[in-house]
């Protein structure tokens, strides 16, 4: 994440996501977070994101712990209305 474009990278990271359209589930997970090319936990991470970007600092620290949801139910993966 960069603060403007062409910045230094403020907070970097890996991370995966999926999804299961006929199950209704889906999930992240984010690792080897950095702050300024530094390794960093998810709460460093985190707080430096905060003061430009609330919800995605909350959303990077729900990913660091695995994070999972529940999606509507996708008819035509289930073979409905195909």
């Amino acid at each position: 994440m960069q603060v403007r474009p062409g910045d230094p990278t403020l907070v970097g990271w890996d991370g995966s996501y999926w999804f299961d359209k006929s199950a209704g589930t889906a999930g992240a997970s984010v690792r080897n977070l950095t702050v300024a090319g530094q390794p960093a936990t998810p709460e460093e991470a985190a707080s430096a994101l905060r003061p430009y970007d609330p919800q995605l600092a909350d959303a990077l620290e729900e990913a660091a712990r695995g994070a999972s949801a529940r999606l509507p139910t996708s008819l035509p993966c289930l073979g409905i209305g195909t």
